[in-house]
């Protein structure tokens, strides 16, 4: 009889041990991982806006970063150990080469998402639309206010759908 009791208490244990949630980190997969790495450089920003209330595309918007339209473009920085930063075109001041970084960012990739957790908290998901050496298609989805100037009422949230594409450098 103490033995069934022991034995009851020991699967007690186990079940309790294995069912409290754990902090666990997504394992960067091995070929995702070894193609994001690196600097990435924005090449275009492709934005859908639509309605909440009953999913009208309102506003569908792409914008190409070359050499007529340099001013908004950024770079995504991938390091191997799961380091990623975000920083703007460089600029030289006192002859000195230099960028301002927007965030830091701890990033995980899990299938087909790369998961970005800002150093002050949070996190954002988005979709890996392709990966391949060269090119790199993400794509986020969110509800938001619109940026001035978009013709859209400022004071509505909206439905964002913006796919970003870059070239690694």
């Amino acid at each position: 009889m103490k033995d069934i009791r022991y034995l009851l208490t020991f699967v007690f244990i186990v079940l309790v041990a294995t069912a409290c949630k754990k902090e666990r980190e997504v394992k960067i997969s091995s070929k995702n991982a070894s193609l994001i790495i690196g600097n990435w450089l924005s090449t275009q920003r492709h934005t859908l806006v639509y309605s909440i209330d009953n999913n009208t595309l309102l506003k569908d918007t792409t914008i190409n970063y070359d050499a007529a339209n340099n001013i908004n473009w950024w770079f995504e920085i991938y390091n191997a150990d799961g380091n990623a930063f975000v920083t703007g075109k460089p600029y030289k001041q006192n002859n000195i080469l230099k960028a301002d970084t927007t965030s830091f960012l701890k990033y995980t990739i899990n299938g087909s998402s790369i998961i970005l957790k800002p150093n002050g908290g949070g996190s954002e998901t988005k979709t890996i639309r392709s990966l391949t050496e060269t090119n790199m298609a993400l794509e986020g989805i969110y509800n938001a206010f619109p940026r001035l100037g978009w013709g859209l009422d400022i004071r509505t949230e909206y439905h964002f759908v913006e796919q970003a594409y870059y070239t690694k450098q």
